[in-house]
């Protein structure tokens, strides 16, 4: 629940206090989620049906590939519903307990997937793998946070309230489109250039972003924690508390964003060298593009996270335009130049948008809570005088 006194309007929803309010807003997010879930899986099935025909892929259909982008729908969708449970947890507190069991799975998903690759040579096989990976995460933290409730958190026999999902489809439309328009920003990159230069050019790009992206999945870790104990001494009105525990974290995370990114430009050829005997990678050039990316990303990133966390969402419209802006640019640069292009198109609409955006909210925060904090501190000694 949140205080009165607040430094800005924001969108934390009031519920009854406790497990009955978790429960509360856990039942009407698990009718939000039932409800988009038909209209992911149209989205993706029209995206295999309708889009990657009129791409280079396209004399790549096969009955397997489509057995397997079909297994991947149901994984994605699966992961997703396990996002309900994850974000609970992490409400709760337990978010070491949440990463601890996303990284295990995410090991297993990487085993399971090389493992079915080397013993069955098909893509379907491999694809099982993710799709086993991805409902048993749905186990284990739906387990988790059910262990954990101790029978607090069930039906309460009568639909959710109208008002609570009002405010929760208010918060999850502009997450959504924030969400949507990042994919379009990173993990549409590699459909992209498959689609334009063929599945040749696939394989270098691939292992540089997988490589960059467990980079900064790696810096991520610092931040991780930090945001639900943020959100919870924005709640409680702990302004002071909540502005150290930003500049702190936001200091460490970008100051580990510059360093990994120096690292993996450093490091990855050699590395990729030993891993793959001398097999495909990206241009030096490339490579400092994608170097330079990153560590805008992540240092623009956790500006972002903390004010989603103190519950404003500000980034509808800039992260939609960002998506917007590098698919285009994508496009175009990616057609006139090659694989350089991607990541130019990334750091221009980025620059454009986000990378100076999300800082600049971000300071407005930090300021705010200071402000907040002097006050609240002001009023405590001047009540204490009185006394």
């Amino acid at each position: 629940r949140t205080s009165n006194q607040a430094p800005e309007a924001n969108d934390f929803i009031r519920t009854q206090p406790g497990w009955a309010g978790i429960n509360e807003v856990y039942q009407a997010s698990r009718v939000l989620y039932l409800r988009t879930l038909p209209i992911g899986f149209a989205l993706l099935v029209a995206l295999h049906e309708l889009v990657m025909p009129r791409t280079r892929l396209a004399g790549m259909n096969s009955a397997g590939l489509t057995v397997s982008w079909y297994l991947l729908v149901i994984a994605a969708l699966l992961a997703l519903q396990s996002r309900l449970n994850q974000s609970v947890l992490d409400g709760l507190g337990l978010m070491y307990i949440t990463k601890g069991v996303s990284g295990t799975l995410l090991i297993l998903n990487g085993l399971g997937t090389i493992g079915a690759l080397h013993w069955f040579r098909t893509l379907w096989a491999a694809s099982v793998a993710v799709l086993i990976v991805a409902a048993l995460q749905l186990l284990v933290f739906r387990t988790i946070l059910f262990r954990h409730a101790k029978g607090k958190l069930r039906p309460t026999g009568s639909p959710p309230d109208k008002e609570v999902l009002r405010k929760l489809w208010k918060v999850a439309v502009p997450i959504g489109i924030v969400g949507s328009s990042a994919y379009c920003v990173s993990s549409i990159q590699v459909p992209l250039l498959g689609a334009i230069l063929g599945p040749a050019a696939v394989v270098p790009y691939y292992l540089a972003q997988r490589i960059g992206q467990t980079v900064g999945m790696c810096v991520a870790q610092l931040s991780q924690p930090q945001l639900p104990k943020f959100t919870s001494e924005c709640a409680r009105g702990d302004w002071r508390a909540a502005g150290r525990r930003m500049q702190d974290t936001i200091s460490a995370v970008m100051a580990a964003a510059c360093a990994g990114c120096l690292v993996y430009f450093v490091a990855s050829p050699s590395l990729v060298s030993v891993w793959t005997h001398s097999g495909p990678y990206v241009s030096p050039p490339v490579l400092g593009l994608m170097s330079l990316e990153y560590a805008m990303l992540s240092s623009a990133a956790i500006w972002g996270q903390f004010l989603l966390a103190s519950g404003s969402n500000p980034f509808m419209w800039s992260t939609l335009m960002n998506g917007g802006f590098n698919l285009a640019g994508s496009l175009f640069l990616c057609y006139n130049f090659g694989t350089v292009g991607l990541p130019l198109a990334g750091l221009i609409s980025g620059s454009c948008t986000n990378y100076w955006y999300a800082p600049y909210r971000g300071l407005q925060l930090r300021h705010r809570l200071a402000r907040a904090g002097s006050e609240a501190n002001g009023t405590k000694e001047t009540s204490g005088n009185a006394g």
